[in-house]
């Protein structure tokens, strides 16, 4: 019977459509929190998760709850793909039914179907079920990989259930945490786990082969209050198809997951805090990753060091320690934790120090470093209006930006609150910086407007409301600042403070009414968005602010901007580059403490230049650099001589770069040089 299954798996795997197979533009790379029912007011355990994808499917849906007949004994498993959509097929809500020119989704396998499934709901993740289990989930490195039934490019393990797959069973099948991680490790040994499509990008640590997103960490939260953290990777052949190990969050603690394993030593036999595969080390052993030297940590030996790997050159470790040690610190701040560029130096997780409300874990998704030496408000790429967004992309080879906890490419953000009273999820569409979080009752069923259920990337839709809160983020972008301040924060706040008015007496309505308003809620927060849209369209139109009293006031540069780029009555083209503080009068600076590297050695592959820039404040422009003038456009080349030679005795003596730039008098081009990095 395992042959035969194997078989048609593989045969159903060599007929998936080629677009099922091709990697993903964008990947899943999210942060993931869960959080004690001790932490919170309220005795709510939290599953958390902001979802950052470009291209991932966004539709908002309810998959209705099912009995099956005897004669239905297998359930179909699938190779699912973020992009949209994600699934075309019968039976999970009316957003999969197929359209014109989709093809129906084709399952890779199949596994022994139960007699009930809950109800849930989900995006491209399954996000809380009917029974108040909530789940969030971030990527992770991982050191094995298991492949597909028709898949020879990997010698490891067949596998046929991927992270979606998971999530959806958990859901379908459990009402508490700790069931949900005891049957996804079922699952993972019986079935073999795999990770989703385009997810896993390949790389070489010391010769050995790691994949990078290849492995996950799950969140999972219930309403008894317990909240868990399931890891789960690839497999040894011959000893176990998939290693996996779970941790019980202890008594209000808050853990956070950012796209690497966390620190997870485990006891030698399973026990109500932990729980593993039973050959896990074995399963170590075989694949040489282990001394055997106890305890076995499953971030230290199946996950690659973060300091040395990544899906390109260099290696991005703050990528993951950066988001790790502000969420603890917002959560324990008199711990006064130290930013490691090893994350697996912080804690799995943290003592909340004063007990949190679903408004503070909203805080906390939408942060942006601010207050911090990391403040992603500060500095030259946050321009002139103060945006904490960051392009990503490079060039990766020259260096990096700080990787924030709300971004661009977030999808949505989920707050699943669960415990004794309550369990809801509140989910934000977009990005949650600039969002609104709606609560979705566990009790109702199909509680999604339609406004929030359909959309995709390729198509600007009015209708849908994603649409509406991803244009808002974008044309903030003029002006960040003045939109933010005068317009978009004061309305979140205003719809967030309604909603929990709201919310506080409907939640104790009948199901069915408590329907009706969730969806009546979308509606018209969708409405209201776009009406905000339109009106930032016209108040900051040609980087002018309108307003009743006042029509095309032009912004200008702060003054703190256009001191820091040297702002003059010279119209020439203004460059810049960097110096280790700004001018002591910019408003919100914090000094830097943390001495990072600015360099990666390819060869040596090592992190090199661990030293903070010199120290060379800038000149008064209306002071004399003790330079001879020359006439406008003129280098003294001899000087310029005797500076590079300066500069190459700087950078051997204190082993970090050091740069130049033309100085210049006022009203003078060129008159000198000056040391500025």
């Amino acid at each position: 019977t395992a042959a035969l299954a194997m078989a048609a798996a593989a045969a159903a795997a060599a007929a998936l459509p080629a677009r099922a197979l091709a990697a993903e533009a964008e990947r899943l790379g999210c942060t993931a929190m869960a959080i004690d029912g001790g932490a919170s007011t309220t005795g709510s355990a939290f599953s958390v998760e902001n979802t950052d994808c470009n291209l991932c499917d966004f539709r908002l849906n309810f998959v209705p709850a099912r009995d099956f007949r005897e004669q239905d004994s297998r359930r179909d498993v699938f190779f699912n793909q973020p992009a949209y959509p994600r699934w075309v097929g019968y039976g999970r809500g009316d957003i999969y039914n197929p359209s014109e020119g989709q093809e129906m989704s084709v399952p890779i396998g199949s596994i022994p179907q139960v007699k009930h499934t809950y109800g849930y709901y989900e995006s491209i993740n399954p996000l809380m079920n009917d029974q108040g289990l909530g789940v969030g989930e971030s990527s992770c490195g991982a050191m094995l990989q298991n492949r597909l039934p028709n898949s020879t490019d990997i010698t490891g393990p067949v596998g046929i259930i991927d992270a979606m797959t998971m999530l959806q069973l958990a859901l379908e099948r459990c009402a508490t945490a700790r069931c949900a991680v005891e049957l996804l490790g079922e699952m993972a040994e019986t079935h073999g786990y795999i990770p989703y499509v385009g997810e896993p990008s390949k790389g070489f640590v010391d010769g050995r082969p790691v994949w990078a997103d290849s492995g996950e960490a799950f969140t999972f939260a219930d309403a008894k209050g317990e909240a868990w953290v399931f890891n789960v990777v690839g497999g040894i052949e011959g000893v176990v198809r998939s290693v996996w190990a779970a941790r019980r969050v202890p008594k209000g603690h808050l853990a956070v997951v950012a796209n690497e394993f966390t620190p997870m030593a485990l006891p030698m036999k399973p026990n109500d805090e932990y729980l593993f595969a039973k050959d896990i080390r074995k399963a170590a052993l075989a694949a040489k990753l282990w001394d055997g030297k106890e305890p076995l940590d499953f971030a230290q030996v199946f996950a690659p060091d973060p300091r040395q790997y990544g899906t390109g050159s260099p290696p991005v470790p703050l990528y993951s320690s950066l988001r790790r040690w502000r969420l603890f610190s917002l959560a324990a701040p008199s711990l006064n934790l130290k930013l490691e560029f090893d994350q697996r130096k912080l804690p799995f997780s943290v003592k909340v120090e004063t007990p949190i409300t679903h408004r503070d874990v909203m805080k906390m998704m939408s942060d942006g470093y601010e207050g911090t030496e990391f403040d992603m408000t500060q500095g030259i790429l946050a321009g002139p209006y103060r945006t904490p967004f960051r392009v990503e992309g490079g060039p990766t080879s020259m260096g990096d930006v700080p990787r924030g906890i709300s971004i661009f490419r977030t999808l949505y953000s989920t707050i699943t609150e669960t415990g004794p009273s309550q369990s809801l999820v509140w989910y934000a569409p977009d990005t949650p910086k600039t969002s609104v979080y709606v609560p979705l009752d566990h009790r109702v069923a199909s509680g999604v407007s339609r406004t929030f259920s359909k959309g995709n990337h390729q198509e600007f839709d009015r209708t849908a409301a994603w649409w509406a809160f991803g244009f808002v983020n974008n044309w903030m972008q003029l002006n960040y600042e003045g939109m933010s301040e005068q317009d978009v924060y004061p309305m979140m706040k205003e719809w967030q403070d309604k909603i929990d008015a709201e919310w506080g007496e409907a939640r104790q309505l009948d199901p069915k009414l408590i329907k009706d308003w969730q969806m009546h809620l979308q509606e018209q927060l969708a409405a209201s968005w776009w009406g905000l849209a339109d009106r930032l369209v016209w108040k900051y139109n040609d980087m002018s602010t309108t307003t009743p009293n006042v029509t095309d006031s032009s912004d200008g540069y702060p003054e703190w901007y256009a001191k820091m780029i040297g702002y003059s009555q010279d119209v020439h083209p203004i460059w810049v580059q960097p110096v280790p503080r700004p001018d002591a009068t910019l408003p919100g600076y914090v000094a830097s403490t943390v001495v990072l590297p600015r360099a990666w050695d390819e060869s040596a592959e090592q992190w090199v230049d661990w030293a903070p820039l010199p120290m060379c404040p800038l000149p008064d422009a209306d002071v004399d650099m003790g330079l001879a003038a020359t006439a406008p456009g003129a280098l003294d080349t001899g000087l310029l001589a005797g500076l590079i030679a300066l500069v190459a005795a700087l950078s051997a003596g204190v082993g970090a770069s050091v740069g130049f730039v033309v100085g210049r008098r006022r009203g003078e081009r060129s008159t000198g040089y000056l040391l500025l990095q």
